[in-house]
């Protein structure tokens, strides 16, 4: 039986665009930093075509075998943090320094043809982490803490906040109520226990959560 804190199911990557010219530069740059993390660099070979039609290229920092677990990625997460900074600082915001909103964190879900739901997690726009949801909901119901510290927000406290949108539908935009119940079906088809409105309200009332 595999145990869901030491299994190798998260892929983060640190990436970075740029253009043919610039790849040996930018290999150089982060060898170091994929030294001290243990990964490795890599170059993705065949490129795409940007809005501008110039072909760019990613060089990512990615774990040895692309994935790591939450134990791994938790005793390198300070680590790939800091790297960010850095790195970022050194490169895209060398000349106008790094805005104030640097340190946000952004989610969306990406569907799998295979019936699979991931999350994406985008920390200040380069380093990037997607796990399989079913697996980040089982770690945050079995080890809450070791979850939080991994991914950044609950997936709990993300349904209910889609129950407090439903709560004040009255308030809210037709987009947003629908936007509110998809998240909670999509939470819910990855084994997040389902909670009525009822139920869930009387408890915020009642001050359980």
């Amino acid at each position: 039986m595999t145990n869901i804190t030491t299994e190798k199911w998260i892929a983060p990557v640190f990436t970075l665009d740029t253009m043919a010219f610039g790849i040996i530069k930018l290999k150089n740059e982060f060898k170091p930093y994929a030294e001290e993390l243990g990964w490795k660099v890599v170059v993705d070979k065949k490129g795409y075509i940007n809005e501008n039609a110039v072909k760019m290229f990613h060089v990512e920092i990615v774990p040895v075998g692309k994935k790591c677990s939450p134990k791994e990625l938790i005793e390198r997460k300070d680590l790939l943090r800091g790297f960010t900074f850095s790195i970022l600082g050194n490169t895209i915001y060398k000349d106008t320094g790094i805005p104030k909103n640097f340190n946000t964190t952004w989610r969306a879900f990406k569907y799998k043809e295979d019936g699979n739901y991931m999350l994406e997690l985008r920390f200040a726009e380069a380093f990037i982490i997607v796990a399989d949801l079913k697996k980040i909901i089982k770690l945050e119901i079995e080890h809450p803490e070791l979850s939080l510290l991994n991914f950044d927000c609950s997936m709990k406290k993300w349904y209910q906040d889609q129950l407090k949108i439903l709560k004040r539908k009255a308030f809210m935009s037709k987009k947003r109520l629908e936007d509110a119940k998809e998240i909670m079906n999509i939470l819910e088809s990855c084994g997040m226990p389902k909670l009525s409105l009822k139920k869930q309200f009387f408890r915020i009332n009642a001050k359980e959560f």
